[in-house]
């Protein structure tokens, strides 16, 4: 029952809950130091240092670990931030690293009590070794809640005399919880009511939003969706036409490149010309 809301839930483990460690001002070109090439036209999360950790480490596999570390680390020595240090950026690194062998516990596979437990306890264990009992509190206190609170609603539906049951005692619960573990719930039911939509026809799917946001919200995500169905079909004709460029055996690697920057420069935005060129490189290394 709501396994996906579970699952959605437990999503946290590979990538935090958006906790504020503390904002501060940055100024552009410090900010600059940890935006990847295909992040060009996105806006830095610097809402916290939490946060900010978190954009640059999106762009893994886009760029290397040991790079990604370094750019922090530039951005700590140009910003004069008081937010973030070399020992937290070393514990956030280590952390980071360790969670990889827990995200096997997580990924691919339907889960039950006993792995959510498992999952939950081994990252415990891994917050008490690179942090301190104030940071854990401070850092991790939101999303230790959420997994617990997935771990409850797992074993309600285990024990439950039935589904109206387990409905009862998971509300009963959930009116217990802070403020934010109730929106959590009532978010995660509205992305997993939005994602199930991709059958009805276009109007069908438009009404479904206005039913779920109001009109303003479902206009607002038309207007999404065809803005990035417009920039997946431009990418997917650029990548065809860069490709026969590159196959044509007559002509060098000079003028290749210098055709591709002029089909790149015809087919998108100057603000996308970055994105576009770092997308190929993704594309080049999985063909």
């Amino acid at each position: 029952m709501r396994s996906k809301l579970i699952v959605g839930v437990l999503a946290i483990v590979v990538g935090w809950v958006g906790y504020p460690w503390g904002e501060q001002t940055v100024t552009p070109a410090s900010t600059n130091l940890v935006q990847a090439p295909s992040q060009q036209d996105t806006e830095v999360d610097e809402s916290s240092s939490r946060a900010l950790l978190e954009y640059a480490y999106s762009a893994q596999g886009e760029i290397a670990l040991p790079d990604i570390e370094q750019r922090v680390e530039a951005y700590i020595e140009h910003s004069g931030t008081t937010l973030l240090d070399q020992a937290l950026l070393d514990a956030f690194i280590g952390y980071k690293k360790a969670l990889m062998s827990l995200e096997e516990l997580a990924v691919g596979q339907s889960m039950g009590l006993d792995e959510m437990e498992q999952l939950h306890n081994g990252l415990l264990v891994l917050q008490q070794q690179y942090f301190t009992p104030e940071q854990i509190a401070a850092l991790f206190d939101d999303e230790n809640r959420l997994r617990s609170m997935a771990i409850e609603k797992k074993r309600i539906e285990e024990n439950a005399f039935d589904a109206q049951d387990a409905e009862e005692q998971w509300m009963a619960l959930l009116a217990e919880q802070p403020g934010y573990i109730r929106r959590s719930e009532q978010n995660a039911q509205l992305m997993a009511a939005l994602s199930n939509d991709q059958q009805l026809s276009q109007q069908e799917r438009y009404l479904h939003h206005v039913a779920l946001v109001g009109e303003v919200g479902a206009q607002r995500l038309e207007a999404v969706e065809e803005e990035r169905a417009a920039f997946e079909a431009s990418l997917a004709d650029y990548l065809t036409q860069r490709s026969v460029i590159l196959a044509d055996e007559q002509v060098g690697a000079e003028m290749k490149e210098l055709q591709i920057e002029q089909l790149r420069q015809q087919s998108f935005e100057p603000k996308q010309w970055k994105r576009v060129a770092a997308l190929e490189r993704i594309h080049d290394r999985r063909t």
